[in-house]
C-alpha cells in the first residue's frame, strides 16, 4: 500500500478523515501540540500540521478513488488531480508525522555554549532521515523544518523547550 495526499476544502480536514475511515480506508491528519503566548503567558494547543491536506494509505484501484472522489470535503489528489504516491523517504516522514494518531508531543532541546543544539527527547528524537533543514528558534519554543513534499517546499513547526 502506498500514501497518497488528498487536499479537501479548509476546515474539514478531521471530516473527511473520519468519513474515509468509517469508508475502510486508512487516513490521517497529522498533527502537533504548540505552544501559543496569549497575555503573557504560555497556553498549548494542538494545531494541524498540513491544513487542507489529507493523507491516505490505500492500494490505487477505481473503488478507492470513487470513494474519496465522493467524499464531501474532497478537492483533488495531489499529483496532477490523479493518484499519484509519495515516494519512500517522503512515506518515512508522513508516517513519523502521523505518530500513530497522536499529535507530536514537545521536545527538549539543550542549547551549548558554543551554539551546538542536541535533542534530548521527544519527537525530533527519532525524526526519519531525509533532505531537510532544521531551524531552531529557542526563545519562541519552535523548530522549524524545511521538507520537500511531492516536489513541494514546506515548512513544518514543532514545539521546543530549551533546557
Amino acid at each position: 500500500m502506498s500514501i497518497y495526499v488528498l487536499q479537501v476544502r479548509s476546515g474539514k480536514e478531521e471530516a473527511v478523515c473520519k468519513r474515509l475511515q468509517s469508508a475502510g480506508i486508512s487516513a490521517f491528519v497529522p498533527r502537533k501540540k504548540m505552544f501559543l503566548r496569549r497575555g503573557g503567558t504560555w497556553t498549548e494547543k494542538i494545531r494541524l500540521i498540513f491544513p487542507q491536506y489529507v493523507f491516505v494509505q490505500m492500494q490505487r484501484n477505481l473503488e478507492n478513488y470513487r470513494l474519496i472522489r465522493h467524499t464531501e470535503g474532497f478537492v483533488r489528489f495531489l499529483g496532477d488531480n490523479l493518484p499519484r504516491p509519495v515516494s519512500k523517504k517522503e512515506e518515512a516522514w508522513l508516517l513519523w508525522l502521523e505518530n500513530g494518531g497522536c499529535p507530536l508531543g514537545v521536545s527538549r532541546i539543550m542549547d551549548t555554549s558554543g551554539g551546538a543544539k542536541f535533542v534530548l527527547d521527544g519527537a525530533l528524537r527519532n525524526c526519519p532521515e531525509a533532505d531537510y533543514q532544521i531551524e531552531y528558534q529557542l526563545r519562541q519554543r519552535r523548530a522549524v523544518i524545511r521538507v520537500n513534499l511531492m516536489g513541494r517546499k514546506h515548512r513544518i513547526t514543532l514545539p521546543v523547550l530549551p533546557v
